[in-house]
This record gives structure tokens, sequence and C-alpha cells, in this order.
């Protein structure tokens, strides 16, 4: 089956992609946010990532908006 990606900027969403099962690929080490594994710093993303989180399991739309609007740490809602 295809699974859907959504990606959100302070709580809206702003763009979404759909993959195959067969196309998503596993992390056999470790993962990377804001460049690529093997690049050079110059193939890194170029600005500031706050508050990068993962969860296990897709979030609703008003649990993203709740993280994106809430004022303290982040909790696992």
């Amino acid at each position: 089956g295809a699974h859907a990606v959504t990606v959100y900027l302070n709580g809206a969403a702003v763009g979404a992609h759909s993959e195959s099962a067969s196309s998503i690929t596993p992390f056999p080490s470790q993962m990377s946010v804001g460049c690529l594994p093997e690049g050079s710093p110059s193939q890194g993303f170029a600005g500031q990532l706050d508050e990068v989180a993962i969860w296990h399991r897709a979030l609703s739309p008003a649990e993203i908006a709740a993280l994106a609007n809430a004022t303290g740490p982040i909790a696992n809602p």
C-alpha cells in the first residue's frame, strides 16, 4: 500500500507526498536531519532547525497545531 507523508510548517500543512511501501528505504544505521549522511558540509541545510521531533505514529492535524502553538517543552501527545 501507499504511505503518505505530510510536511507541516508552524502547524500548517505545506506539502504532501505519497510513496509505495516497496519504495520506502529503512534506515540501517543513523538517520540524519538537515544533511546527507555521507555529504560534505556544503550539501547540508543552510538554515536553522528548531524543535525537530519524530513520533512512532502519525499525528492528527489537531495534535500538530497544538504542538506548533505550545509555549513550553514538547510532550509526547
